[in-house]
C-alpha cells in the first residue's frame, strides 16, 4: 500500500487549486501524481477537505445489544453465593427470563 501523502504536500496542492493552476503543472511543483491532484480537488469538493472523512463504523458489527449487555452485568452482579441461597427467588427468575428472551447463556 502506498504512504499517504504528507500534510505539506496536500496543503500545498490545496493552494495552487485555488489559484486555478492546471493540473500537470500542479503535479510537477508538488511532485505528485495528475491522479492525486484531481482526488483532492474531487475530495474539496464533495468533503470541504483534503481527506475524505473516515466512515463511523468499520469492522463488524457489535452481536449484543446495549440492554442484552445491561443483562449480562446485572446477571454477573447477582450470581453471588448470597443471591444463590437467598429465598427470594422473584429476582432470579426475573434474571432468567431476560437471559431466555435476549437468547444469552447463563454464567
Amino acid at each position: 500500500m502506498p504512504h499517504a501523502l504528507p500534510p505539506e504536500k496536500a496543503q500545498m496542492v490545496r493552494g495552487m487549486l485555488q489559484l486555478v493552476m492546471p493540473h500537470p503543472e500542479i503535479s510537477t511543483k508538488a511532485k505528485v501524481s495528475t491522479r492525486q491532484v484531481r482526488r483532492i480537488k474531487h475530495n474539496i469538493i464533495h468533503h470541504g477537505t483534503v481527506r475524505r472523512p473516515k466512515l463511523s463504523s468499520q469492522g463488524r458489527k457489535r452481536l449484543m445489544t446495549e440492554e442484552m449487555e445491561e443483562v449480562r452485568v446485572f446477571s454477573l452482579v447477582c450470581s453471588c453465593s448470597v443471591c444463590l441461597l437467598s429465598s427470594t427467588e422473584n429476582h432470579r427468575n426475573t434474571l432468567m427470563k431476560w437471559l431466555i428472551f435476549f437468547g444469552m447463556n447463563s454464567m
